[in-house]
């Protein structure tokens, strides 16, 4: 038996979910009053072979390098207008304040240019909602095993990163799995039709995860608007005030956008593993969707304790804590979520956080007695204005 909700899915504030495509430059987008046209490629193409330009524009790239610019060009050869420009677009996207990027991260995109909310996102976090929700109670009623499930876990990981590392700094590779490897330990432990017994070892198979029972389809947009947006990594200084690094410019869905999506619960699987397992961490859609509500609102506490203990003689939070306190959010998702939102770490005790502090940046542990240190935010004004990622579920 299927049980099945539609949800919709509100921004409160800036959502992005990175593409993969990754960064792209000026040679691939024009930036006209309020609007970035990322170019087609296709439409470029013809563009010039059309008007005979092609070899050109291969001189051009190849005398300027990473001066060139594709506003400069077309504007050479005649394509200035707004219109002009939306003709060569393969979408067109508004800039928010009237930035002026010169590298751009792109949102996801369907194969119609239109940004979505995969459904792999939302699993996503609803699995480290669910599990944080799961070892929260354990923590509080059943200490010792909390630490035999999670503390010692971690414990053993940061061991076998040191061991394997021999000193040098971990790789990006190894921080972002960190917690992704400990989740995948929690839930595909569960035996499934004596799948252990016929001979197989646990190596993180999918056919023992809890969480093939729950089905999350990707989010799409019922009113949308997305935007290029200046965001900067605020981080904590040794004396606890705030300071920008340099700007980062995204495309992110903007607040109060609606998504709808559905998700589905196996209950029939359910049962099948419940015949073998003891320990199943919900029991439907409803667990999942407390589970969500009681992570984030933790998020939305922890971070505003963060701002409220900052010096504020650099950048001031108040804008953002004024935000938190107001804030009825029920998931976090994608860039700019953090270590708090992606994980559970704020699970861990003081001296451990502080540990892995030491493990992921060793040339940067010192002088802050917090982990982490940083947050991503939009900026408005050159002044801190929103956290990003925070949603309201709706049935």
């Amino acid at each position: 038996m299927m049980e099945s909700i539609k949800l919709r899915l509100k921004t409160l504030v800036p959502v992005r979910i990175g593409s993969y495509i990754g960064q792209i430059s000026t040679y691939d987008y024009v930036v006209s009053g309020n609007s970035c046209h990322v170019i087609s490629d296709e439409k470029l193409s013809l563009f010039l072979s059309e008007n005979d330009l092609s070899d050109e524009f291969i001189r051009d790239i190849k005398k300027q390098g990473k001066n060139f610019n594709m506003e400069g060009f077309l504007s050479r050869h005649g394509v200035r207008s707004e219109s002009g420009l939306e003709r060569l677009a393969g979408y067109t996207v508004q800039v928010h304040e009237n930035a002026r990027p010169l590298q751009l991260l792109p949102m996801i995109r369907d194969v119609n240019s239109m940004p979505y909310i995969p459904g792999s996102s939302i699993k996503g976090a609803m699995r480290t909602a669910v599990l944080y929700s799961m070892l929260k109670r354990m923590r509080e009623s059943e200490y010792l095993r909390f630490q035999s499930r999670f503390i010692d876990e971690v414990n053993s990981k940061i061991e076998s990163i040191r061991r394997d590392s021999r000193g040098s700094n971990i790789s990006e590779k190894q921080r972002k799995r960190f917690f992704i490897d400990i989740e995948q330990k929690l839930t595909n432990h569960f035996d499934f039709e004596n799948f252990f017994r016929r001979g197989y070892e646990y190596k993180h198979d999918p056919h023992t995860d809890i969480f093939r029972c729950l089905k999350v389809s990707d989010a799409l947009p019922v009113e949308m608007d997305c935007r290029v947006y200046d965001f900067r990594v605020l981080d904590k200084q040794n004396d606890g005030s705030l300071a920008f690094e340099s700007p980062i410019f995204a495309e992110a869905i903007s607040p109060g956008s609606v998504f709808e999506f559905q998700i589905s619960w196996d209950s029939w699987l359910v049962e099948r593993f419940r015949k073998l397992n003891e320990d199943i961490p919900l029991g439907g859609l409803k667990d999942v969707i407390d589970s969500c509500k009681e992570f984030t609102t933790d998020q939305v506490r922890w971070e505003s304790e963060f701002f409220r203990n900052c010096n504020r003689r650099l950048k001031d939070p108040a804008r953002i804590i004024s935000e938190l306190d107001g804030m009825e959010a029920d998931l976090r998702l994608g860039w700019g979520s953090g270590l708090t939102g992606a994980s559970l770490s704020m699970l861990l005790p003081d001296e451990l956080r502080l540990e892995l502090r030491d493990l992921f940046y060793r040339r940067h542990a010192s002088g802050v007695n917090e982990f982490p240190k940083s947050r991503r935010v939009l900026v408005e004004r050159e002044e801190p204005a929103s956290l990003l990622g925070f949603c309201r579920l709706e049935a």
